[in-house]
């Protein structure tokens, strides 16, 4: 379970990161927002689903 947020921190973390730098050097556009971080926002989005905890989960077998 700690590694499932640890993930979701790490990409959160990675996309501010890109978002400062774009703020601070004032090129913020939608397509430098989202073109290069799709994949980063899809992985969020995924393992936030509640699905997501049963891949995680320790086995009970």
């Amino acid at each position: 379970m700690r590694l499932r947020w640890a993930i979701v921190a790490v990409h959160l973390s990675m996309i501010g990161a890109t978002i400062l730098d774009l703020a601070l050097f004032s090129t913020v556009t939608w397509k430098a927002l989202l073109g290069s971080h799709i994949l980063a926002y899809a992985v969020i989005v995924l393992f936030l689903m509640p699905s997501a905890q049963r891949w995680f989960s320790k086995s009970r077998a």
